[in-house]
């Protein structure tokens, strides 16, 4: 589980005005704030588990036991214009998308924020903010921001853009990578019937193998079919998927699909290596 936060002490670049305290990167509204994210991506690669945590801002706190702050969670891509806030009933919350909605690895922004209109009147020492809000009245409105948290971004990834789908027509253990025909690119990897039925129960011995040979399949398709340069007729550039796809490749060393050199298969299992059995030690 990874952690992303906000202190309020942390340096920031550019920080608001506001009517009312809120934690954030920077802000000294709560000197001795923090607003933490533990977030886990979930196994179908469209999912994520958010754990929200606030310490040293009693007032936030208190908003959130009492039920007038909610945790939320807004999901947006700017491809394709898609924003869609997600409110949760507790600190714990599920983030789930639709990728061929978006287009791209969407933008998370975690949030804190007021369920109603409500006037309060600070006290430092209770609420935990600066000195310099103490004996201020605040009004705050439904969805005024409380806490708000760094924006946590994903980035494009081969098991990302790959599509499963069942076809009876095939022998038992077979599967082929194709092209999906609609935008935004996708690798379409149709199985067999009981195939299909294994990689969705998510925790099959094989299937971290499986899927590693799905993805050189997936890089072979492109070594082969999307090698050109320009963004016409089809090109990889034009895509946006593919060029995340490309960036993800190049930070990681592993060159372009287009290259003379490029081995999809060393490429697949440098991303995700064959789990080979520890050797039993003779008796």
């Amino acid at each position: 589980m990874a952690e992303i936060a906000a202190r309020a002490r942390a340096a920031s670049n550019a920080i608001r005005s506001h009517s009312h305290p809120i934690l954030e990167t920077g802000n000294l509204s709560y000197p001795n704030g923090f607003y933490a994210v533990d977030f886990r991506p979930g196994d179908d690669q469209s999912s994520f588990r958010l754990v929200h945590r606030v310490e040293g801002a009693p007032l936030i706190s208190r908003l959130l036991e009492d039920g007038t702050a909610k945790c939320i969670c807004t999901v947006s891509a700017p491809i394709s214009t898609f924003r869609k806030t997600l409110v949760s009933e507790t600190e714990v919350q599920t983030i789930s998308w639709d990728i061929d909605q978006l287009g791209e690895p969407p933008l998370f922004t975690p949030m804190i924020v007021s369920m109603g209109y409500q006037e309060i009147v600070l006290d430092s020492e209770r609420d935990g903010a600066h000195s310099a809000w103490d004996g201020a009245t605040v009004k705050l409105l439904k969805g005024s921001r409380l806490a708000v948290g760094p924006v946590i971004q994903l980035q494009s990834s081969p098991l990302q853009m790959i599509v499963i789908v069942p076809k009876p027509e095939l022998a038992e253990g077979v599967f082929f990578v194709q092209p999906r025909s609609e935008p935004p690119f996708r690798f379409e990897v149709n199985v067999s019937t009981k195939l299909h039925a294994y990689l969705q129960r998510k925790a099959g011995e094989l299937r971290p193998t499986i899927m590693t040979h799905i993805v050189t399949g997936c890089f072979r398709l492109l070594q082969h079919s999307y090698s050109r340069d320009s963004d016409e007729d089809g090109g990889w550039r034009s895509d946006r998927s593919l060029l995340a796809l490309s960036d993800f490749l190049e930070e990681r060393g592993l060159g372009h699909w287009s290259d003379d050199d490029f081995r999809p298969e060393q490429a697949a299992t440098s991303l995700y290596p064959l789990t080979l059995p520890e050797p039993q030690e003779e008796t």
